[in-house]
């Protein structure tokens, strides 16, 4: 189950904290009004669960990565170690995080797994669930390939987050599979990057709401 405690509560018209983690993707960088995937998706939620009482709150800093918040007094933020810290998390007593962190993109391998591993303890010590965003695509140069068939082979930060969150039984929304099938669509992903750099416009940034939404879906039930 992806979510399953909070899924229960929102299905029981209870209260629900969700907190949105994340960089400036999370922080609505070059968003329409009312557009960034956080309040889309928490419009969607209230839409499909309108009993409970939903509160959506957004923590995020454009510009950071996850060890800024983890570590902040090494990895210093705006050379500051007190705009980026895992007490704005805490202190919302989440029943749910989500990650969106399109700036550890480069992180895989024993790094990868001792930074999420930690994120993941953390989390837990709060008692609340973790879903993770798959990140969408940036300008080529920021990825470094030259065709869409090499970004997929070279895409490890993609992986290792489908892989972790299998191996710990999490949720996953995949905000990446939606940009990579752009290509078979015949749309230019560029097309959908606001800044023609690194922030989606609209229809990208409705991947993400509507990716975290899948994990509230209700699961076929199997056959007795």
């Amino acid at each position: 189950m992806e979510s399953p405690r909070t899924l229960a509560k929102l299905r029981a018209g209870q209260e629900v904290t969700i907190v949105c983690w994340g960089d400036s993707v999370t922080n609505g960088g070059n968003a329409s009004p009312g557009n960034d995937y956080v309040l889309v998706f928490q419009r969607m939620l209230r839409a499909k669960f309108p009993n409970a009482k939903i509160r959506v709150v957004r923590v995020a800093e454009g510009g950071s990565f996850s060890l800024n918040w983890l570590q902040p007094e090494k990895y210093k933020f705006r050379n500051r170690s007190d705009i980026c810290t895992w007490d704005r998390i805490a202190k919302e007593k989440p029943d749910l995080v989500t990650l969106e962190f399109v700036n550890d993109a480069g992180m895989y391998g024993k790094t990868f797994a001792r930074v999420y591993g930690d994120i993941l303890q953390r989390v837990k010590a709060l008692g609340a669930e973790l879903i993770l965003i798959t990140p969408h695509f940036t300008m080529p140069q920021m990825m470094k390939f030259k065709s869409m068939r090499n970004a997929r082979e070279n895409r490890k930060y993609v992986f290792e987050l489908k892989k972790f969150a299998a191996a710990h039984n999490l949720g996953l929304a995949d905000a990446s599979a939606r940009w990579e099938n752009l290509e078979a669509q015949g749309i230019p992903y560029i097309t959908l990057l606001k800044n023609s750099i690194n922030h989606p416009d609209d229809r990208g940034r409705l991947f993400f709401a509507e990716e975290l939404l899948t994990n509230f879906e209700d699961k076929e039930q199997p056959i007795p």
